[in-house]
């Protein structure tokens, strides 16, 4: 399915067509219908706004029209009499996420500002979407124009993270003139989310990570609307998230794997680092972050202090945490949400891809290693396949991270992939700190601590623990 060439202006009100002719543009009038394949811009030139009957009327159109137009992936333009841009941009403030371009009121300006934008890719409507249950018009929208070239696609939810998207779906698009595709995986969410998710991989993921070490996203097909965006990327294949490796009885070797994962997709990030003195608990707590962690933490607590369990108080927590002084150490780029749902492993145990790369930031060396190894021994979906007692958890996580007793190893036998897996990311930064000559215990204790205190929040059936390793370990600070 070939995309037409947008060359059409549909325009509100009167303007002189010759500008436009000039740079192979053409107006019609828009009468509020569907809009042509051809579209490229809408454009509504106002008159005086000084009246007030006028900026009513630019209200209505707005309303009407602009998030319609980005919707389809149509880009909108507003001429206006000269020295009225401000009134005009005053006058629609709040309608829409994003604001149509406005312009003054001459023809040459306007087919020139229409020229300029660049539009996204207008929806085939008569795409097939099969596998969604309760689609919403803004995401069919999105779906049809990201797979325009297709004549069906098939959806099969998937399970994401924690944050809050409208869905996650692998997609399997077919099209009877074209070769077979492999599939895709496509992720809606609010504009602001998944923008930082796609600038950032231009930023510092597209040309900074090994190619097979990461799902690389599919930026024409990543289309925005009014409110929500699509992430398109490809498909993971020949390839299993690394909880399902971690529970195979046939697991390859877990201590290999974890280092793949430093050595390999985050390599060159871990290698650039640069010092900073730092106040460990702001890198890995922020003060916004503690303030909305506070109820969760105190509805644990509660529990704990109900069932004879004495702990302090998550401000008293986070107080020791803070009461350590500043310290001299390693920057890095960081993943910043490695957990196990954005960790893949290659046929044969040979590869690792990374997926996600939103959030990526400059964080602590230890701030990748400590989010994995909390996740792996507190997420509640692995827990209830492979549960581990309070002792143990309590023996992983409290006094020394770096001191693992065979005793540990036998009590844990049956989720010992697992915390190998632990063992070997704590083996992992200690051999990169003795690289950059520091001595991080100190450092992945608040790491590890900040990473139990956000499970603790949660309400989950492994909070109590959390927060009662928490506790433990920042004593021992």
């Amino acid at each position: 399915m070939h995309a037409p060439k947008l060359t059409l202006v549909l325009v509100e009100g009167q303007i002189d067509a010759s500008p436009f002719a000039r740079r192979d543009l053409r107006i019609e009038a828009y009468k509020g219908e569907n809009f042509p394949a051809s579209t490229r811009a809408l454009l509504f030139v106002a008159n005086d706004l000084m009246d007030d009957t006028n900026r009513a009327g630019l209200v209505r159109w707005a309303r009407r029209r602009v998030q319609s137009a980005l919707d389809y992936g149509i880009g909108c333009v507003i001429a206006v009499p000269p020295g009225q841009e401000h009134i005009a941009s005053q006058t629609i403030a709040g309608i829409g996420e994003r604001a149509a371009t406005i312009i003054r009121a001459d023809p040459e300006i306007a087919a020139q500002a229409c020229l300029r934008l660049q539009p996204g890719p207008l929806p085939n409507l008569t795409l097939v979407i099969k596998g969604i249950e309760t689609p919403d018009p803004e995401t069919v929208l999105l779906l049809q124009r990201a797979f325009r070239d297709f004549d069906k696609i098939v959806l099969d939810p998937l399970t994401g993270g924690r944050s809050a998207i409208t869905g996650i779906w692998r997609v399997d698009a077919q099209s009877e003139d074209a070769e077979l595709r492999s599939p895709f995986v496509a992720k809606c969410g609010p504009l602001k989310s998944i923008d930082q998710q796609l600038n950032t991989y231009r930023d510092v993921v597209e040309d900074r990570v090994p190619y097979r070490g990461c799902a690389p996203i599919c930026l024409d097909r990543s289309v925005a609307g009014s409110s929500k965006r699509l992430s398109v990327s490809r498909f993971v294949e020949r390839a299993k998230r690394l909880d399902e490796v971690l529970i195979d009885p046939d697991c390859p070797d877990v201590a290999g794997l974890m280092n793949k994962i430093y050595s390999g997709p985050l390599h060159r990030w871990r290698a650039a680092i640069e010092r900073r003195t730092v106040k460990h608990v702001w890198q890995f707590l922020p003060r916004n972050v503690t303030a909305r962690f506070g109820p969760g933490l105190n509805r644990t607590r509660r529990k704990l202090l109900r069932e004879g369990t004495n702990v302090a108080t998550p401000s008293e927590l986070i107080k020791r945490l803070a009461s350590l002084p500043s310290a001299v150490v390693p920057l890095c780029r960081a993943h910043d949400d490695l957990n196990f749902r954005n960790v893949f492993v290659g046929e044969g145990g040979n590869e690792i891809i990374l997926i996600d790369f939103t959030r990526a930031v400059k964080r602590p060396l230890a701030q990748d290693v400590a989010r994995l190894d909390v996740g792996l021994a507190f997420d509640d979906e692995l827990n209830g396949k492979q549960p581990l007692d309070d002792q143990i958890l309590l023996d992983y996580f409290s006094d020394d991270l770096f001191s693992i007793s065979l005793r540990h190893a036998v009590d844990g036998r049956n989720a010992r992939a697992r915390l190998k897996a632990i063992e070997a990311l704590r083996r992992n930064i200690l051999t990169e700190a003795d690289q950059h000559g520091y001595d991080p215990r100190q450092e992945y204790k608040v790491a590890i601590t900040s990473g139990l205190l956000y499970e603790a929040k949660r309400q989950t059936q492994w909070s109590g623990i959390a927060y009662r390793c928490a506790n433990a370990l920042s004593l021992s600070l």
